[in-house]
């Protein structure tokens, strides 16, 4: 492992200037072992080393002797030297019927290299494990309340900017006037921004929203209960009372969810119960300058982009990545050739003729729930770059 800190660096330098040479003076020892503690070594473990480089070969003895070590501390103290290779033990000797153990110093670049690529070793595994554990914390769902207007704003703020792929929104025009500029980052971004509001009165002129900047805006006559879903991770839902002035901002309350299932129930949510109910903002399409690629997570959103691409009579391609009915991990790249969308009979599904595959091989994609699509769909990049004839 190489050093990644400037500081690593210095100290590795200092440290090697200083172990090279053998005859390294008492009033010094403290300057090495502080860079040994810097590198990682415990302070046992720095004293047993710095005693063997000046020592030579010891036995546990003659260590525990001349670096005063504890003589309970000394096996485990080497063993972890030996542990990192910076120490070898010698073959076991005889003497008067006992074993006699002996312990030498690696030189000090091949010690300190050891010692990293140890520790780069250590720290793999670690992160192996802790992302286990987040794994199996992230598949539980969980509720946190989040009290004040103020504080739901933070947080609904917080998650647009958290945002990898989409957004959904339901949200009123007060509300989305304090996100504003969150949201317009986020769609300079490429983030995918689906959203429903409410129908605009005349008192909500004053609002000034720009919904030109947005790839996808829709309104309703009475919003529903309003959310924000980031990506398919978290969503935040918050009562239609929250933003009204005769509301007082300190009593009021949202709740952050975090898991899959609650996410996922909210998303179908959105696009069965209100999108598809949803009139356009304006009476123009908001959708005529979509930029490519776009990944999506919804298939809903994604079944858009690929029609806005059909429609224009481009070609759509697509890279896949989800699992398939052996919920084994499976990524799939191909032409779009066509799309079966039907809000009645719950059909969403993208087909795909893979590349290098003949020409009546395809593939079909739905979503995270699907029963009867070839992969459920984690995410999806549509992308094109030809016209059709």
């Amino acid at each position: 492992m190489e050093p990644n800190t400037k500081k690593d660096i210095e100290a590795l330098d200092d440290l090697k200037k200083y172990l090279i040479s053998a005859n390294i003076q008492d009033d010094e020892n403290w300057r090495i072992r502080t860079l040994l503690n810097r590198l990682g070594l415990t302070k046992y473990e720095a004293e047993a080393y710095i005693g063997l480089v000046q020592g030579g070969t010891l036995t546990v003895k003659q260590l525990v002797q001349k670096t005063g070590i504890p003589q309970s501390r000394s096996y485990d103290t080497l063993g972890s030297l030996v542990k990192y290779g910076m120490v070898e033990q010698t073959p076991q000797i005889e003497k008067k019927g006992k074993q006699d153990k002996r312990f030498r110093a690696v030189g000090p670049d091949l010690a300190v290299h050891n010692l990293f690529s140890y520790f780069t070793y250590i720290k793999d595994e670690a992160i192996a494990e802790l992302q286990k554990i987040e794994a199996k914390k992230n598949k539980k769902s969980q509720i946190w309340e989040i009290f004040g207007k103020k504080n739901i704003i933070m947080a609904a703020k917080n998650l647009i900017k958290g945002t990898q792929f989409e957004i959904l929104i339901i949200a009123n025009l007060k509300m989305l006037k304090s996100l504003k500029e969150e949201l317009l980052e986020a769609e300079k971004r490429g983030i995918n921004i689906t959203c429903i509001t409410e129908q605009p009165k005349k008192s909500d002129q004053e609002v000034e929203i720009n919904w030109g900047e947005f790839f996808r805006i829709e309104k309703i006559i009475q919003i529903p209960m309003p959310f924000i879903i980031n990506d398919y991770k978290k969503a935040l839902v918050w009562g239609h009372e929250t933003f009204e002035q005769d509301v007082s901002s300190d009593y009021v309350v949202a709740q952050f969810i975090e898991g899959r299932e609650w996410v996922s129930t909210l998303a179908d949510n959105f696009f069965i119960t209100h999108w598809n109910l949803a009139k356009p903002f304006y009476p123009e399409n908001p959708k005529e300058n979509m930029i490519f690629p776009k990944t999506f997570v919804h298939i809903q959103t994604a079944l858009d982009g690929a029609k806005y691409l059909l429609n224009k009579k481009m070609i759509p391609y697509a890279d896949v990545v989800g699992t398939n009915s052996k919920k084994m991990s499976i990524s799939v790249s191909g032409e779009i050739v066509d799309i079966k969308e039907d809000w009645n009979e719950g059909i969403s599904t993208i087909i795909i003729r893979p590349n290098d595959s003949k020409k009546d091989v395809q593939v079909t994609v739905g979503g995270k729930y699907a029963a009867f699509e070839d992969i459920r769909m984690e995410k999806i990049t549509i992308n094109t770059m030809k016209e059709r004839n």
